[in-house]
């Protein structure tokens, strides 16, 4: 069964601060700060693409990064239903003869042997005009691999009530095309921080494709990071727009405390937190500012400006709402329904009915047999 990502996943460094509730229940709670380490179990969730099988086999030439999403059927279901996220621009566009699409995935195993999957430009779909393109993945569980759950996706309903703004932390996992692996995926991550949020008056090019509101993100990325997820995380104390004393209050009880007066022990503390970490898919990563250079000869150079363009995480839900997909994920929660119908139950133990105990009847009847055995019969008068 494929696992989703969570936040227990990272490796952060915790602190653990005393604290108390409103009724005076003293406790401990262990926060997470800092910038986390991610573990090599948290890249399973990446893949790369490839133009052809042959390329993926060898694993030559990579072109670009994906990553596997999971939705839920309903929430009783333990088995999601996996999609595979990339770029249109690298899975799916052949405008370009020189440049042609790399539909073709390659996974890690559980044998620790490449996994190719050799799709084609047919087999993913996408919206017009947005750079997302989405292939459904079965018999994931031969993978070593992980998936994103949509439950994580970043919503603008969470922008608001988490205050993300610029200068949260981000990092993106992808590949790095110098150093991709081999014969095994090896993604590599990048950090950063939000630059500019997505907005309508200030829209983000999208190569061909026309622009759209997207993040900026202060993230250098090079070739072969398109399609990388990119997240948003904060901990304990990281919140830029958030003063300190906002996740916590310090109460000093200078001689007094509940339970009377406090004997040689010095002023009580009372810590109050209010304090939620945040890890959420940010969205997408599908380009990079360009900036031009000038070389010691005073020609122009094209370069990267370490400026990273993702495109938002309810962007990337609206493609895996079309009409195919819920279809597809309706038939297969009907087929799970039946399925569960036809698994043998255990029989219940019928409970007895209320009112006399299991048998008292029988004993009731006995009793009579036995009185009318033993009764003297009537004597009667002779004539």
């Amino acid at each position: 069964m494929i696992r989703p990502l969570s936040i227990q996943d990272l490796l952060f460094s915790n602190t653990i601060l005393e604290c108390e509730a409103n009724d005076g229940v003293r406790y401990v709670r262990m926060v997470r700060t800092g910038m986390p380490r991610i573990p090599s179990s948290v890249l399973k969730s990446i893949f790369y693409l490839y133009r052809n099988t042959e390329d993926a086999k060898n694993g030559h030439d990579p072109q670009g990064t994906g990553f596997l999403v999971g939705v839920h059927l309903h929430p009783q279901s333990t088995s999601p239903e996996v999609y595979a996220i990339a770029t249109w621009h690298t899975a799916v566009d052949n405008s370009d003869p020189e440049n042609p699409p790399a539909p073709v995935i390659r996974l890690n195993r559980k044998d620790d042997e490449p996994a190719v999957i050799p799709l084609g430009v047919e087999d993913w779909r996408f919206i017009p005009d947005l750079d997302v393109a989405v292939a459904p993945i079965q018999g994931v569980n031969q993978f070593d691999v992980l998936c994103v759950p949509t439950d994580m996706f970043l919503t603008k309903a969470d922008i608001g009530r988490q205050g993300i703004d610029v200068g949260d932390d981000v990092f993106m996992m992808g590949l790095f095309v110098d150093h991709e692996g081999g014969p095994k995926n090896v993604p590599a991550a990048r950090f950063g921080n939000i630059s500019m949020m997505p907005n309508s008056e200030a829209l983000v090019p999208q190569g061909a494709l026309p622009h759209v509101p997207a993040f900026v993100l202060d993230l250098h990325s090079r070739t072969g990071y398109s399609g990388s997820p990119a997240f948003v995380y904060r901990t304990f104390g990281s919140d830029l727009t958030v003063p300190i004393d906002s996740y916590f209050r310090v109460e000093v009880d200078q001689g007094l405390s509940r339970g009377g007066p406090r004997m040689g022990r010095g002023p009580a503390v009372e810590l109050h937190i209010d304090h939620k970490p945040i890890f959420k898919l940010l969205g997408l990563h599908f380009a990079q500012f360009p900036e031009e250079l000038e070389s010691h000869e005073g020609m122009p150079i094209t370069g990267l400006s370490g400026m990273t363009c993702a495109i938002p995480a309810w962007r990337i839900i609206e493609v895996l709402n079309l009409p195919e997909f819920v279809e597809q994920r309706e038939r297969s929660a009907k087929r799970m329904e039946q399925e569960n119908k036809k698994k043998p139950r255990l029989e219940k133990v019928k409970k007895p009915k209320a009112g006399k105990p299991i048998g008292t009847g029988d004993r009731d009847r006995f009793n009579r047999l036995l009185d009318a055995a033993v009764k003297p019969p009537k004597s009667s008068d002779q004539t």
